[in-house]
């Protein structure tokens, strides 16, 4: 069985890097705007924008999940031809 050679482990972690800090712009703007609103005294839209972030970040954690899975059994599958 093959195994991943380091330089291709990094290579993927700088792909996915990206796609974490992008992950992380989005949950610090999240944290910004819920904090911008409720110092307004709008404590309803800032739960609002707290739950929409908060669910955007975990949809980007579980889509991380499965391409991380799914291209390691694509990698195994090309690999054992």
């Amino acid at each position: 069985m093959e195994t991943v050679s380091t330089s291709e482990g990094i290579a993927y972690g700088f792909h996915l890097l990206g796609y974490l800090v992008g992950l992380g712009v989005v949950a610090w703007l999240t944290a910004v705007g819920t904090f911008a609103v409720v110092s307004n005294s709008n404590f309803f839209l800032g739960f609002l924008i707290a739950v929409i972030g908060g669910l955007i970040i975990i949809a980007g954690l579980f889509g991380l999940s499965y391409k991380v899975i799914s291209d390691g059994v694509q990698n195994g599958v090309l690999k054992a031809k």
